[in-house]
């Protein structure tokens, strides 16, 4: 049984933020009409190119080469031909899209706020590898949509073929449509055959998609040696004036005898920890208020209890 401390510890202190500089435009691409006063906070960016990519910055225009520090604002998207691959980093997160050969999508949904991001895609067809690093992602298809928290989920769609294929490599995914929706766990996959029809229960991760993953995504190489992803860091202290004046802390262990422990941490920049038996963490969090949920696979939900800013959370 989970014994829950929790234990505040308040004070006033005093800190500071500075501003962090996003990576350059191309001068060759200037922002669309109306957002030259107002740039984005977060940014969709090519970090990398290879062979016959294409891209439209926005929903006008036609499709152009793409190349390296090109940005992609909602409403734009990207095309890649026979043996083509690009890479595209949402900033200041710094979440990973890995696209591969033949695919093209559409950038629906760009959330302006770095501390709480948010985005959904549209796939038309191909296949994407997404590894996040905060906030919570959507990718639509005609046949449904899939979502990942923490953090790593990959979406492959031919609607001329093989349907809609999720798989969950590390965190948490889901995949729905009008007909039912799906909890997919890290390990785990699901599909949808036909456009209509469910996704189907979940299935342990073939090893032709763990191959896929390890030859799509070198950033993921890191993990497969057993060192933790940096994909849920907590985000940067928001600006001055906004969240609490202090920086809370935590120390987690789950001594269950079976079962994987998930604990989300809402607030700024919320992010969620996942613990398998006998593993244990610890960190800082921004500066603010938390709201704590934790979950034991197999039981109930607990919280959300309020982790005050200057607080710690022993669990």
């Amino acid at each position: 049984m989970k014994k829950i401390f929790l234990v505040f510890v308040l004070f006033l202190s005093v800190w500071a933020t500075s501003a962090c500089a996003t990576s350059p435009r191309n001068p060759a691409q200037p922002p669309p009409p109306g957002m030259e006063e107002f740039p984005p906070s977060r940014e969709a960016t090519f970090g990398e190119v290879e062979n016959d990519v294409k891209m439209r910055p926005t929903s006008e225009g036609e499709m152009r080469t793409a190349e390296i520090g090109q940005i992609i604002y909602p409403g734009g998207g990207a095309r890649s031909g026979d043996d083509s691959r690009a890479r595209l980093d949402l900033l200041p997160e710094k979440t990973i899209l890995r696209i591969g050969p033949n695919s093209s999508f559409t950038l629906e949904e760009l959330s302006s706020d770095p501390h709480s991001p948010s985005t959904r895609l549209k796939l038309l067809f191909g296949e994407v590898w997404i590894i996040l690093s905060g906030g919570e992602l959507e990718l639509e298809t005609s046949y449904g949509v899939a979502s990942v928290r923490g953090s790593m989920m990959s979406v492959s769609f031919d609607p001329d073929g093989a349907g809609m294929t999720v798989t969950c490599l590390e965190g948490h995914c889901a995949l729905e449509n009008d007909v039912k929706r799906v909890e997919i766990d890290e390990g785990f996959a699901s599909e949808i055959a036909k456009k209509g029809q469910p996704p189907s229960e979940i299935r342990p991760l073939s090893e032709e998609e763990v191959e896929d993953w390890k030859e799509s995504t070198p950033e993921i190489e890191p993990w497969l040696q057993g060192t933790p992803m940096p994909t849920q860091e907590p985000p940067p202290p928001p600006p001055e004036g906004q969240g609490g004046g202090g920086s809370s802390s935590y120390s987690l262990t789950n001594s269950c005898e079976e079962g994987n422990w998930k604990i989300t941490f809402a607030g700024p920049g919320g992010f969620s920890i996942s613990l398998a038996p006998g593993e244990s963490a610890s960190g800082t969090l921004p500066p603010g208020d938390f709201t704590v949920t934790d979950t034991l696979e197999g039981a109930r939900s607990h919280g959300p209890d309020l982790l005050p800013a200057g607080g710690h959370l022993k669990i």
